[in-house]
């Protein structure tokens, strides 16, 4: 019964390891702000991307895990590092 024990709490540690390391880990080095709305609308997102190009202050080109798009926004995008 003690070693089912001991399995089940090694079991807990290791997941919560694992969760934990997921969670904290990003690999993509740019972060993104996309501001879209007014007033009561007003909204930000992020975007987490490997490489950008902005076109114009509400408009970029992003590279996320080898595949471009293009982000536009109503009101900007600002890019910080991560």
């Amino acid at each position: 019964m003690e070693r089912k024990n001991i399995l089940y709490v090694l079991g807990g540690l290791v997941g919560a390891f694992i969760l934990l390391h997921i969670i904290s880990y990003n690999s993509h080095p740019y972060k993104l702000v996309i501001q879209n709305g007014e007033g009561f609308t007003y909204t930000e997102s992020w975007l987490y991307v490997d490489e950008f190009h902005m076109i114009s202050d509400t408009e970029a080109d992003v590279v996320i895990d080898g595949k471009t798009m293009r982000v536009k926004s109503t009101r900007g995008i600002i890019p910080e590092t991560n």
